[in-house]
């Protein structure tokens, strides 16, 4: 080497054509601290700091030459912008220590003259020269290698991609069987991952078919061509798959041959084989086995194979084979039934004939055209429905006779199908095409809910649709109808139609209407009466007091003690006046329902009773609060707490309150400790003017009060007691 630099440095123009030839340009770069200049240097520093390049350079990019020299930013305005740095970076890198002794190689994008760019390799060192430090860059053009590269690369990820993504699994084995390499699918199959089984013998990741998998694997070692065999996976987890597996070897220039391993899982085609073989069994024995009859007819209308019902249902003891089918169902094959028609899946009830000419009501369903070995055939179901279409005859005298019309409706077409009877009920020949007929038809008061709660049904806002409207007959008048309807949905949820029923209900409307006038009449005049009647109570409550007034002094004693009977049973009428009245309001509506705290409530309705001292109050547990109509429960605990006060007996005792739940709902429990109560008069108290107590403060109304009062919030009330051991009375509250 020493003479070809002696021969260049001596012939400097020489030396400076060979590296234009031998490359894309030169440059040389006086040395800088840092990569980015701050903006108060970057004007001096660019002045100061001026590159100097080689005619080649440029001209390889397209560029025309002006100037051998240009400044630092006329310089990186070539370079890709994602690239600038990481060149300025490595240069800086290397030029940090001072002078490099050995050249370090850059790659990067520079910008043609079309705007383009093109893949560029850089050769440089840091050298001194009579000027200084400067770096020195040696350019080549890498673009065709840099492409290739890139798609070479890129192709390499497309195949990997392919080999992670398909279903089919590989493997890679070498002549000990150890597994180089293995694709996701392979390892998901085995249950482990790529890391557990690439560098692992066979043996290890599948010990139980390792015997058979080394053998297969020498003979694919021998083959010349593909080995293919079906085989058994047993994976790490213990499942099992049919694997069909082929076999390749794979030569290697220099090195030992390897084994490429491809695998197809064949597990459900395995299975659906394994069921194909058992089908004839299985359709055989399903074919006889079946509770309706079975007819399997060619398409000359022959019989080519019947099972043992249908046998039994036309007298035969033996199959129906080759029996013409029109001997038997006349009707099947004509030509509203065809067997190429859209309805052919349709039930239809058609006469069919016995072996000894008696006859039958048989439904019938066809299957469409099917392929037995070729052959075209379709598969008849039979069924002997002669009881059930005399029920069904029944049945629709008993609907005609109860004027129950059936209807339904079909969202998707909005078609309206009426049965006759709900045609009749309204004096109709011709049903309605659609909704817009039933609305117009709907009573104008009744119109806006009716509609508005059917839509509501319709999406799902109801559960149940239920309503009273009326309906115009033809006649001019009205009709009450009780209208029910049900969703029938398909297996995925879908709406598919609504059926539902029409009762005429005139009658009872009439019915109720006037029941309910006569109640309030009833009401009326419990409440008059019980207010009229109380005005004379009053007033011969004021005379006794008078007469009492106006006596001479000392008043007689048996007059005394008629005056205090007269006031007692003045008194006890106007007490059985406001039972009666409060009897009567039980139900009416208006109260709102607030909080109440139980807790509290008893003491107080106790305190209010005023009880003699020898009576206390005992709560056992918690009592709860709820949420419900305060004064109808006061109602109720009053007069179970008074009538416990009143059987409390002479000595000193107690009255108990306690609760807890009974399925599902609050039960309270009002014990004393009186006489008791036989069980022949556990129902008896519970009624109207029932009391066994004959005393006059005792009206007989106050444990029917309790039962109605509980009767109507859903509960109940119920007494367990006996002779001599007092009485627990139990209500329940919702």
């Amino acid at each position: 080497m020493k003479p070809s630099n002696c021969y260049f440095n001596a012939n400097a123009n020489l030396l400076s054509a060979a590296v234009e030839l031998t490359t894309c340009g030169i440059y040389l770069r006086p040395k800088q601290h840092g990569i980015s200049p701050s903006p108060a240097d970057r004007s001096n520093q660019e002045n100061a700091k001026r590159l100097v390049l080689s005619q080649r350079l440029l001209e390889s990019l397209g560029h025309e030459v002006e100037n051998s020299e240009i400044s630092l930013a006329e310089w990186q305005k070539l370079f890709h912008p994602a690239d600038l740095a990481g060149v300025e970076a490595a240069i800086t890198e290397a030029t940090a220590s001072g002078i490099c002794s050995e050249p370090i190689e850059i790659e990067y994008r520079m910008r043609r003259a079309d705007g383009t760019y093109r893949w560029t390799g850089e050769t440089g060192r840091l050298v001194s020269h009579e000027d200084g430090v400067a770096w020195l860059g040696v350019l080549a053009d890498i673009d065709d290698e840099k492409s290739t590269s890139i798609a070479m690369a890129q192709q390499r990820y497309e195949a990997e991609a392919i080999l992670e993504t398909i279903p089919t699994y590989i493997w890679v084995k070498d002549a000990e069987t150890r597994i180089l390499q293995v694709n996701r699918a392979a390892a998901e199959v085995t249950g482990v991952s790529k890391d557990q089984i690439e560098g692992q013998l066979t043996a290890d990741v599948y010990p139980i078919d390792a015997k058979r998998y080394a053998e297969s694997d020498r003979q694919a070692l021998k083959a010349a061509g593909v080995s293919k065999r079906p085989e058994l996976l047993h994976g790490q987890t213990g499942q099992q798959r049919s694997m069909l597996i082929d076999k390749y070897k794979l030569k290697h220039s220099g090195h030992p041959d390897r084994i490429l391993v491809v695998g197809t899982d064949v597990t459900e085609i395995e299975a659906a084989r394994q069921k194909l073989i058992k089908s004839e069994e299985r359709f055989r024995f399903l074919f006889d086995a079946a509770p309706i009859g079975m007819l399997l007819i060619d398409s000359d209308g022959k019989i080519q194979l019947s099972n043992t019902q249908a046998n039994q249902m036309f007298g035969f003891e033996e199959e129906l084979s080759s029996e013409s089918v029109e001997f038997h169902i006349p009707q099947l094959f004509t030509e509203s039934f065809d067997k190429s028609s859209e309805d052919i899946a349709k039930r239809r009830e058609l006469t069919a004939v016995r072996l000894d000419g008696s006859t039958f009501i048989a439904e019938v369903t066809l299957t469409r055209e099917l392929y037995v070995n070729d052959r075209s055939v379709t598969l008849a179901s039979i069924s002997d429905v002669t009881e059930r279409a005399i029920n069904e005859q029944r049945l629709n005298l008993a609907i005609e006779a109860g004027n129950v019309g059936f209807w339904e409706y079909v969202p998707d077409t909005g078609e309206v199908l009426m049965s006759k009877q709900a045609l009749r009920q309204i004096g109709q020949d011709d049903g309605w095409t659609g909704l817009e007929d039933w609305t117009r038809a709907i009573h104008p008061e009744d119109a806006d809910i009716a509609s508005a709660q059917f839509q509501k049904f319709l999406s799902g806002e109801l559960l149940e649709y239920e309503q009273i409207f009326r309906l115009l007959h033809t006649d001019g008048e009205y009709r009450s109808i009780l209208s029910r309807a049900r969703l029938i949905k398909d297996e995925s949820g879908s709406l598919q139609r609504v059926v539902g029923f029409h009762i005429d209900v005139t009658e009872q409307q009439a019915v109720q209407a006037e029941l309910e006038r006569s109640n309030f009449d009833l009401n009326r005049f419990a409440y008059v009466a019980s207010h009229d009647l109380k005005a004379p109570l009053r007033r011969i409550l004021h005379l006794a007091e008078w007469v009492e007034e106006d006596c001479p002094e000392p008043l007689a004693e048996v007059s005394r003690s008629h005056l205090d009977r007269l006031r007692a049973q003045a008194e006890g009428m106007n007490r059985l006046l406001d039972d009666l009245l409060s009897y009567s309001r039980v139900g009416k509506a208006g109260e709102q329902r607030e909080s109440v705290d139980i807790n509290a409530l008893v003491p107080q309705l106790f305190d209010f009773l005023a009880p003699p001292e020898h009576v206390e109050l005992q709560i056992e547990g918690e009592l709860p609060t709820l949420t419900t109509t305060r004064t109808a429960l006061e109602q109720v605990l009053r007069n179970l707490i008074a009538n416990a006060i009143q059987h409390s007996g002479g000595e000193e005792t107690k009255v108990v309150v306690s609760y807890r739940l009974h399925k599902g709902m609050h039960c309270f429990c009002v014990e004393d400790f009186g006489n008791g109560i036989e069980p022949i008069y556990h129902e008896r108290i519970f009624e109207l003017f029932q009391s066994l107590d004959s005393g006059d403060e005792n009206t007989g109304l106050g444990l029917a009060l309790v039962k109605r009062l509980c009767e109507r919030v859903g509960g109940k009330v119920w007494v367990e007691s006996e002779l001599g051991k007092g009485a627990r009375f139990f209500f329940t509250w919702v």
